[in-house]
């Protein structure tokens, strides 16, 4: 009988030890798993801000393409408004009779 009982507390500490070990496990894959995902979601955010920044530089640079083109388009009108007002006196002159007799 003492042998029986023997066996069954051994049976008894194993299983208890077994559970021990499940958990110790089930512990350690939980961190794990905590702690890749802690790591990946790191990942993302950096991905996140290198992709944003990126976008940033690219908004600016094409902000600042725009601010160009705009002042191009003015420096333009600037030397088309120039030119129709030389025009404008080149056909008044030839126009008129007076600029022939004193030339």
């Amino acid at each position: 009988m003492l042998k029986h009982e023997l066996s069954d507390l051994t049976i008894a500490a194993l299983e208890n030890n077994n559970q021990m070990e499940d958990r110790v496990l089930q512990a350690q894959r939980n961190a794990a798993i905590t702690s890749n995902a802690s790591a990946l979601e790191e990942k993302l955010y950096n991905h996140l801000q290198i992709s944003q920044d990126d976008t940033t530089v690219k908004l600016n640079k094409l902000e600042q393409e725009l601010r160009d083109l705009k002042e191009a388009a003015q420096d333009s009108n600037i030397q088309i408004a120039k030119l129709v007002e030389q025009l404008t006196y080149a056909k008044k002159n030839i126009q008129d009779p007076l600029v022939y007799r004193i030339v």
